[in-house]
């Protein structure tokens, strides 16, 4: 019963344009406290999705955050396809992780949650398209996926720790967006669309006096084909493979600098990495470096502060197959702080700002959009409490 009300609280509360292309950077306060580094440096519960290995170093602890997203999108459409005006959206999202890890002995540990992977909100006053203008269609999209994980983790008498486990996938979509020949309305009509899929992920985790080393890998997430949508997403909206590394220094007692290296393979995501010429969005790879510093000032008190930078996996030439969704800041930067009640009890605030950034489209590929452009700036708060059991 609990975790149906969980689905629907998240099914309900999160639609929103995201930071690692249209991946979370993070999730939670505390790995957004950091811009999303800390792979080898396990902080709560979230961290079965950031390094299922990580959690042997947890105890019996229960998780849930809220944040509140506010992206900032301004686009300007021209060429021979496009709605000559320009356009703002301003909108705000929430969105819910839960999450829980359960010490079964000294040795290893077992962990669950659902997280909010990936999203896409926009809601343009005007078309997108010189087509969609004329019939009152191609300026909204609502996009988001869920992944639930449950993993074990066990630590070796050499240090190493492993983690492992399956995900399951499920995924929305709704939108008025032209089909891939532009030639009318996607026959979806903006009526919500659904489809499962499932994964698994990885990780690796160990120790030392100077300080610790992570790596992590997720599966490709092999999901079904919106169905309604086939004329416009010809093929499955999986998501992407990824792997993170990275490293945990003890630059004293009580303070750590973390730095971590993100690679998503988007482009090998047939709808994602396709060019817009056929139909597709024309993503490249993302390659991300983030760091970031963990300071506990006392025993009850931690600060953190991160900053990443991945350049944009869309390129000029195909920001107008992506006006509806520019998922392309690159420069993030964050803060964040945590506080112990009691024994119990802990409260995490962060604040994650994606700075502006926007393309043009430069007419090398098939010019629909002559100078169109596009920009994203976005506002990231995370509340959370974690209860210690």
């Amino acid at each position: 019963m609990g975790f149906k009300i969980a689905v629907i609280l998240i099914v309900f509360s999160c639609c929103t344009m995201t930071t690692d292309g249209t991946s979370f950077s993070g999730h939670g306060p505390k790995q957004e406290g950091t811009s999303g580094a800390g792979v080898a440096n396990p902080q709560d519960s979230t961290w079965l999705n950031l390094n299922p290995a990580g959690i042997v170093k947890l105890n019996n602890t229960f998780d849930i955050s809220y944040e509140y997203l506010r992206p900032n999108r301004k686009t300007e459409m021209s060429g021979a396809l496009g709605n000559a005006g320009k356009d703002q959206d301003t909108g705000k999202s929430f969105i819910p992780n839960i999450s829980m890890v359960y010490e079964i002995d000294e040795n290893s540990s077992w962990g669950m949650g659902l997280f909010t992977v990936a999203g896409v909100n926009n809601h343009m006053s005007n078309s997108r398209t010189t087509v969609g203008a004329a019939g009152g269609f191609d300026k909204n999209v609502d996009y988001y996926s869920l992944k639930l994980n449950t993993v074990y983790a066990r630590k070796f008498s050499n240090g190493w720790s492993v983690g492992f486990g399956p995900s399951i996938v499920f995924s929305r979509i709704r939108t008025d967006m032209a089909n891939a020949a532009f030639t009318g309305q996607t026959k979806g009509q903006n009526e919500w669309d659904e489809s499962w899929g499932g994964g698994f992920v990885f990780g690796i985790y160990k120790e030392w006096e100077w300080g610790a080393f992570g790596a992590a890998y997720s599966s490709r997430q092999w999901t079904e084909t919106f169905n309604k949508y086939d004329d416009a997403i010809l093929t499955p909206l999986d998501q992407p493979q990824y792997a993170q590394i990275g490293f945990s220094f003890k630059l004293s007692e009580d303070v750590d600098w973390l730095l971590d290296y993100k690679w998503i393979d988007w482009d090998s995501i047939s709808q994602v990495g396709r060019s817009a010429s056929k139909s597709g969005f024309g993503w490249s790879d993302s390659h991300i470096i983030k760091t970031g510093l963990i300071w506990r000032v006392t025993d009850e008190t931690t600060l953190r502060c991160g900053y990443s930078y991945g350049k944009s996996p869309v390129k000029d030439l195909d920001q107008f197959a992506n006006s509806l969704f520019p998922a392309i800041t690159e420069h993030h930067a964050s803060v964040g702080l945590s506080h112990k009640i009691n024994d119990s009890w802990e409260v995490s605030v962060s604040y994650l700002r994606g700075f502006k950034n926007g393309i043009r489209e430069n007419n090398k590929d098939v010019a629909v959009g002559g100078q169109s452009t596009s920009s994203l700036e976005l506002d990231f708060i995370a509340l959370g409490v974690s209860w210690y059991f």
